[in-house]
């Protein structure tokens, strides 16, 4: 694989960058940083790592990310304040993590 061939695992939205290769190269899942973007963005950003990979982290999320995320992603484990994750089991598709 060169280089020209990672881009295709960066998926580029207007208000992200969203690394699928992450897991791979670091041995964890991309985290999102909620701070700054909208609940909508967050939300939409957790869709597609929970389509990628089954999971996501997300962190400095806000009430009304939390509520979104909550909403969209009601299996998910909410952590207040942030604790460091575990890796996913399979049992856990379709949830995710977010702490403020």
């Amino acid at each position: 694989m060169n280089v020209e061939d990672l881009g295709r695992f960066i998926e580029r939205l207007p208000f992200a960058s969203i690394d699928h290769l992450r897991p791979a190269t670091q041995g964890h899942q991309e985290v999102i940083l909620c701070q700054g973007k909208t609940p909508e963005q967050v939300v939409a950003i957790a869709e597609r790592l929970d389509a990628a990979a089954g999971s996501f982290l997300a962190t400095r999320a806000e009430d009304a990310q939390r509520a979104a995320l909550a909403a969209r992603f009601p299996n998910a484990l909410v952590n207040a304040p942030c604790i460091c994750p575990r890796p996913p089991s399979p049992s856990r598709r379709g949830g995710g993590r977010f702490s403020s």
